[in-house]
């Protein structure tokens, strides 16, 4: 082989510069001086090589290497391709490559022989390989089974609760992600009598709406020692405030309520409206909480009006709601303006 000699320039100085290389892909030469070409400089990605010598090409397509290593040919037919695999069915078989069988380690019910239809085709879901997402994934029938089950369970908790410690006088149930139905649930129990007892109850902090505080009002109202009753983070809003209210006026003469947290519940003017009536038929009730609620000017003139009449003077927590800076001003100015912390 002949020496070539590498092109060398100069520059303005007269001093040689290095020799510059265009590309990533450098010439080399066969004994006949002959280039072999290895590439061009757009063709940056590796090609991939299948089994049977053949160059496939980035986007997947197969395309047979020339012999010289100068360029590609013409892709074979499909006929010359399925000649290379042994027993490939591409009519009939959902796996061309694979035949009629698949390969050991196969996940089951990922393909086969079943068939040329797209039902025998694998159905997948995040929960499984192979399993239709109707097969795991709870129908509307059943997962209106599973709630009824979670109140049952949530009833027979307190029941087991209120069993077990006789001499138990406060229930916690604050942060159990009760709803409606369990607070429902609940509801049956204290209606037996069991917890006649109680003289706290607290379920703040969970998900009863309406649907929950109305079962839920007329035992709570029923039980002659409860004192503080907690209901702040919940769903209650003016509709459930008049729905509790409503069940301890009905027997307000043997209510021994003093404390009610109704704190973060949405309640409104309406329901401050509903809370004056608790506290001007309600003489037993000592603090009401109302903290963090929609209330605006004419709910805290309501409250301060059921404060002033009630016969125990009763305070009134309304700090974060909606009530004017010269409303607060003049609620203050009043006589007993200053049992409502606003």
């Amino acid at each position: 082989m002949t020496d070539r000699p590498s092109p060398k320039a100069t520059s303005k100085g007269g001093a040689e510069d290095p020799p510059t290389r265009k590309g990533r892909f450098s010439s080399w030469y066969n004994d006949d001086d002959t280039p072999i070409s290895f590439g061009t400089e757009a063709d940056e990605k590796p090609q991939r090589v299948s089994p049977q010598g053949s160059r496939i090409s980035p986007r997947g397509s197969s395309c047979a290497a020339s012999p010289t290593g100068k360029g590609a040919v013409e892709p074979p037919s499909p006929a010359e391709n399925a000649s290379r695999i042994e027993g490939a069915e591409y009519a009939d078989s959902p796996h061309p490559a694979w035949g009629s069988s698949l390969p050991e380690g196969t996940p089951e019910g990922c393909g086969g022989s079943q068939g040329s239809s797209e039902d025998s085709l694998p159905s997948f879901s995040p929960r499984g390989w192979g399993v239709a997402p109707s097969q795991t994934s709870p129908s509307p029938s059943n997962t209106e089974s599973v709630t009824p089950v979670r109140a049952n369970m949530a009833a027979a908790l307190v029941m087991q609760q209120l069993e077990d410690d006789s001499a138990l006088q406060e229930l916690n149930l604050r942060y159990k992600n009760l709803d409606d139905r369990q607070a429902a649930a609940i509801a049956t129990v204290l209606s037996s009598g069991i917890g006649d007892r109680l003289q706290t109850i607290d379920l703040g902090f969970n998900k009863i709406g309406v649907a929950g505080i109305g079962p839920l009002a007329k035992p709570l109202a029923a039980m002659p020692a409860l004192s503080t009753l907690t209901l702040s983070g919940n769903h209650l809003g003016d509709p459930g405030t008049h729905a509790l209210v409503g069940a301890f006026l009905k027997i307000r003469e043997r209510v021994e309520l003093a404390s009610i947290d109704l704190s973060s519940n949405g309640v409104g003017d309406m329901g401050a409206q509903a809370l004056r009536l608790l506290l001007e038929n309600c003489p037993s009730v000592q603090k009401v909480n109302v903290n963090r609620n929609k209330i605006g000017n004419l709910g805290a003139w309501a409250l301060y009006v059921g404060s002033t009449n009630s016969k125990g003077g009763a305070r009134l927590f309304m700090k974060n709601n909606c009530v004017e800076a010269l409303m607060q001003e003049e609620i203050n100015k009043q006589q007993g303006g200053n049992r409502l912390f606003m």
